[in-house]
């Protein structure tokens, strides 16, 4: 598994909602790995070139997110530099919600909400944009 151009129509346009869970079951264990092998807090489909409503990350809370949203918890938010696996060198100042309240359904098919502060949230929210084929380099 490798990661996709920047260019790579998945990550051009809105994901689509993951049907079926154990559609990309054998997904999952390659996407942690190719992010752990980068470093990275998350990694989303269609940075793997898989145009679906998924991501994982290293929270030991949220490791598979399917169908994941977000829905901002007050109005605070802060502006921090994010970096992009999709775009090595493009790193931006991004504002995200202080805190979120992120519902998804992980691998097995059980629905999941948690309230979500910090970089938690942060995270959370980047990785959704993916999802939502919205991208930090396009404000830079």
């Amino acid at each position: 598994m490798n990661l996709v151009p920047h260019t790579h129509p998945a990550l051009n346009a809105p994901a689509q909602d993951v049907p079926d869970i154990a559609m990309f079951a054998r997904e999952y264990p390659k996407m942690q790995k190719l992010m752990r092998e980068r470093n990275s807090p998350g990694l989303s489909a269609p940075q793997v070139g898989i145009p679906f409503r998924f991501f994982v990350s290293k929270s030991p809370n949220w490791p598979v997110c399917i169908n994941p949203s977000g829905t901002p918890v007050g109005s605070a938010r802060t502006s921090k530099p994010e970096a992009t696996l999709s775009r090595p060198g493009c790193n931006v100042y991004v504002a995200r919600f202080d805190m979120i309240d992120a519902k998804w359904t992980d691998e097995k098919g059980a629905p999941h909400e948690l309230r979500l502060g910090g970089m938690d949230a942060r995270v959370f929210q980047h990785l959704c944009d993916y999802l939502d084929g919205k991208f930090i380099w396009k404000a830079a």
